[in-house]
């Protein structure tokens, strides 16, 4: 299983880059320690605030990275930048009710609304079975636009048919 999981991730994350998503590309190549082969292994781009600076010419400093994580108090971690701005606009998808025109504006003026689909359909479509309980991060510029757009990564528990 785990040799699978490698091709998995990078296969989903070549096709989430294909259809616009912000998604670590990668490339086989095989390793040797001391002349010693070691295997086939993928050497991967990071999606961080480097990354985002490249692909969208921003600046690092105008860039929040909001990771998921259970275990913090607000359930989300800022990366790089703050968190406030996500978690306030949880707290507003708590409160609201989305079928309002108002309240629907409100989220497609925080949220790049094409991206939450398309990355909606690549989990589901794929089965992240890690997901969405875990390997859940944003990101936004206010050089941008200063939308919310979600970052595809660890999709090794995909394809699954364990389940």
């Amino acid at each position: 299983m785990q040799g699978q999981s490698v091709i998995t991730d990078s296969f989903i994350g070549e096709i989430a880059n294909e259809i616009g998503l912000d998604a670590m590309s990668s490339v086989p190549c095989n390793l040797y320690l001391n002349g010693e082969y070691w295997g086939m292994y993928y050497l991967r781009e990071k999606v961080d605030k480097f990354y985002l600076k490249e692909k969208y010419n921003v600046s690092k400093k105008s860039i929040d990275i909001v990771e998921f994580n259970r275990q913090s108090k607000d359930n989300f971690v800022a990366n790089k930048g703050d968190n406030l701005d996500w978690i306030s606009l949880m707290e507003y998808l708590e409160a609201n009710d989305l079928s309002k025109d108002e309240s629907f504006k409100y989220l497609a003026n925080k949220i790049d609304i094409n991206n939450v689909i398309d990355y909606l359909l690549l989990e589901t479509f794929f089965a992240n079975k890690d997901w969405p309980g875990n390997n859940f991060k944003v990101w936004k510029s206010n050089e941008l636009d200063n939308k919310w757009r979600f970052i595809i990564y660890d999709l090794d528990a995909s394809f699954r048919k364990d389940d």
